[in-house]
């Protein structure tokens, strides 16, 4: 069953350091077969980064948040990385046009 993924973490970094990513860096996370979509999000005053993933499967989103979050553990200005993965409730979901409708069979 599909899955999201929310990552967040406090990256004290340079706001134009934390909001460089370019499409090279994005081309990694569009590559990934269990991965149907990311959302890219920073929050300028917390100095907080993140991500929202929708994944193919739960335990792919538990295994990259678990995976990801030793990848930052040693990069310079990250602390308090957090990784919850989701169950979807598809039905409101779609009511509120949520993007779930997708093909999520690889």
């Amino acid at each position: 069953m599909a899955a999201i993924l929310q990552v967040n973490f406090r990256w004290d970094v340079p706001e134009d350091v934390a909001t460089g990513a370019t499409a090279a860096d994005a081309q990694p996370f569009a590559d990934r077969e269990d991965v149907v979509w990311k959302i890219w999000i920073r929050d300028p005053q917390t100095k907080t980064s993140g991500g929202v993933y929708l994944f193919r499967e739960r335990p792919d989103a538990e295994a990259w948040g678990r995976a990801l979050g030793e990848q930052l553990a040693g990069r310079e200005g990250v602390s308090d990385y957090r990784a919850t993965a989701f169950d979807i409730q598809e039905e409101p979901t779609r009511v509120t046009s949520g993007p779930v409708d997708v093909s999520i069979s690889a």
